[in-house]
């Protein structure tokens, strides 16, 4: 193998896989979830998901390199191996086109109330079509172009004047509280790191590999606190729970002497964050695939679960409906996350005995 993944790509294709649109709505689900100073709950999910990534980086230590399909491969029943992959690379897939089409019924309802459906996932599709047929490395290198959409949020900056410590109250977690499904979303916030687990064969030969995936994790838990703390600054309590995007909101009151309606810039620079993680969980899903029915062509792999896909998001076109599916679909992902890796150990340790 020839050119293989950076720590910095690393770092940057899984910032750009976990943010989303979602960050828009954050500090007013901070706030359905834990109440006044919810933004510091987002300190509690983050520290879950870092013990996650700390399994996946115990599968990175004792698989000495191997990638999951040898360890699942070399423990599992081949049946059993094809059914695992095929029910992930449908997670997957099914995932990212629903990722893509709550996107652009966003953008629908924001901006395009009369452009045609599925203009956008057809686009959504297309770029996932010629990125993953380039493969991770050719994916890494145009996140990394991207990751500059980063600096965006510093434009919160310029509500620092009006940024008002009154506004945050001295009470913590007090008022009405949504601990589980609340919890749940928030944390879905932090998923797309599982992917890594596909990366170990591509990745730079260094002793602790999974070291980009932690710093990613705190570079985007930096990111949610300071975009929901600058929120609590901004808005009383009450204005954050009635807001539907805050973030929007907050951007909508940015003045720029050389720009105007900030706020609708800054929706469409996401469009490359939305395309970063439908682009990255097709790639995942057709690594699936590709294990699973080795005879099949890549072409034939990918066409097919891009196909599948877009069928599927033409059955819902309510913004409602589609948000029931991505909870079910992201709970699923949330089992494979944190299932996954801890299977691997498993077979990783029953090898090692059968070896002994």
């Amino acid at each position: 193998m020839g050119e293989r993944l950076q720590p910095y790509q690393v770092i940057m294709l899984l910032y750009m896989i976990q943010i989303g649109v979602g960050i828009f709505s954050l500090p007013r689900m901070t706030a359905e979830t834990f109440g006044t100073n919810g933004w510091i709950g987002l300190i509690l999910i983050s520290l879950l998901v870092t013990l996650n990534i700390l399994l996946i980086g115990l599968v990175f230590y004792y698989g000495k390199g191997r990638s999951i399909f040898q360890i699942i491969d070399d423990n599992l029943p081949k049946f059993l191996s094809f059914l695992l992959y095929i029910a992930i690379a449908i997670l997957w897939s099914s995932l990212a086109v629903f990722i893509a089409k709550d996107f652009e019924l966003l953008i629908l309802m924001l901006y395009y109330p009369t452009l045609p459906e599925s203009v956008f996932i057809i686009l959504a599709l297309y770029i996932a079509y010629r990125l993953t047929r380039g493969g991770i490395i050719h994916i890494a290198k145009t996140a990394t172009i991207f990751f500059s959409t980063i600096l965006i949020v510093f434009i919160l900056a310029f509500h620092i004047p009006e940024f008002s410590f009154e506004r945050l109250t001295p009470f913590i977690f007090s008022g009405e509280k949504e601990l589980l499904n609340g919890g749940l979303n928030l944390y879905f916030s932090f998923l797309g790191y599982e992917l890594s687990l596909l990366f170990i064969p591509f990745m730079a030969k260094n002793n602790t590999p999974f070291k980009p995936m932690l710093y990613a994790h705190f570079l985007l838990t930096f990111i949610y606190l300071i975009t929901c703390f600058m929120a609590y600054g901004f808005f009383s309590f009450e204005q954050l729970l009635h807001e539907s995007f805050p973030v929007l909101s907050m951007f909508e009151y940015v003045e720029l002497p050389f720009l105007e309606r900030t706020e609708n810039i800054i929706t469409h620079f996401f469009i490359w964050e939305v395309f970063a993680t439908v682009v990255a969980f097709f790639w995942g899903a057709d690594q699936m695939v590709r294990q699973a029915l080795p005879k099949l062509s890549p072409k034939v792999s990918i066409i097919s679960l891009l196909l599948l896909s877009f069928t599927i998001s033409l059955t819902v076109d309510i913004v409602r409906d589609v948000e029931k599916w991505i909870f079910l679909l992201r709970s699923m992902e949330l089992l494979v996350a944190v299932t996954l890796p801890i299977l691997l150990l498993i077979l990783i340790g029953l090898s090692k005995i059968r070896k002994n």
